[in-house]
Order: C-alpha cells, then sequence, then structure tokens
C-alpha cells in the first residue's frame, strides 16, 4: 500500500464519518417506523458497528501522521543553536531562519519605506487640499 498524505487521510476519515452518519439515519428512520423490521434494524446495526470501525481506523491513521508530520517538523527546525539536547532546550530560544536572512530583512525595510513613502504622499495630498490632520506640519 502507497503511503497516503496526511490530507488524503483527513478525507478517508471524513469519508468514513460520513458514512457512519448516514447509517445512523438509517438505523434513526427503522426505529422510527410504526413497524420496525427487526432483521432490517440488525443489519444496519451492523452496518454501523462496521463503519464505526472503519473510522476508528482511519482516525488511528491521522493520528499516526499527525505525528509524524510534527516530529519531522520538529526535526527539521534544529535546535537552533546547536548546543540543547534536551527535550525543552531544542524550542526553548529558536529563531526563525526568515530573520535571520539578511537579504530577506532588507527586502522588509524596503517595503516598510515603500509604505511609509506612500503614506507620506497620501498625508501630503490631503494637506494640500486642505484637511488639517491633526499632525504637526512637515517643515
Amino acid at each position: 500500500m502507497a503511503r497516503q498524505n496526511l490530507d488524503d487521510l483527513r478525507r478517508a476519515r471524513k469519508a468514513a464519518a460520513d458514512t457512519m452518519a448516514a447509517v445512523a439515519a438509517r438505523i434513526g428512520a427503522l426505529e422510527a417506523a410504526e413497524t420496525p423490521d427487526a432483521a432490517a434494524l440488525e443489519t444496519e446495526t451492523a452496518a454501523f458497528a462496521a463503519a464505526e470501525a472503519a473510522f476508528a481506523r482511519a482516525d488511528a491513521a491521522v493520528t499516526r501522521a499527525a505525528a509524524v508530520e510534527a516530529a519531522q517538523a520538529a526535526a527539521a527546525q534544529g535546535d537552533g543553536a546547536g548546543g540543547g539536547s534536551g527535550t525543552g532546550a531544542a524550542g526553548a530560544d529558536v529563531v526563525p531562519a526568515v530573520a535571520s536572512d539578511p537579504v530577506r530583512r532588507g527586502d522588509d525595510r524596503r517595503q516598510h519605506g515603500a509604505r511609509r513613502g506612500l503614506l507620506d504622499r497620501r498625508l501630503l495630498r490631503r494637506r494640500q487640499r486642505g484637511h488639517r490632520l491633526g499632525l504637526p506640519e512637515r517643515t
């Protein structure tokens, strides 16, 4: 069997839950009937038990896959400083890789400057139109 990704497993769990709900609705309809058919009720009860077991299997597979994905993400992140090997030391002082990337940091500064310049131009235009924005005049 090929390894399924987490989204596929979640879809399978949702399908199992939908099947379980449909069988439960059929059981409710049989029980609400004036003359319940015992054989059909027994068949639907067995179908519900099978759907419940399928949901439990799918839920366990999703839980396992999510745990594996979380472990892989934690292993890929590393411990930042490389010093601590304890369980709590790994995530305590981790700094995201984006913040340490100087090119990215410069990119953020340029974007901030561009936004600030746009704001200044907008304020200048509003002042030229006669708005008193409650801000001191620029000299």
